[in-house]
């Protein structure tokens, strides 16, 4: 039985999985071009801003 959807559904997965592993890497190939010491600062500045919210 699962043999059998897995032949059926083989070539839907195999798309599927290659578009997560583009979006992965993609990801991670940009994200240290993103943050940089720069925009980090910036970032803690602007969370300075918001009021601290309590549970």
């Amino acid at each position: 039985m699962i043999k059998r959807e897995f032949k059926i559904n083989l070539k839907n997965f195999i798309i599927w999985l290659s578009i997560l592993i583009i979006m992965f890497l993609v990801v991670f190939l940009v994200y240290p071009y993103i943050v940089t010491d720069e925009t980090v600062k910036d970032m803690d500045e602007l969370m300075k801003v918001f009021p601290l919210m309590v549970g």
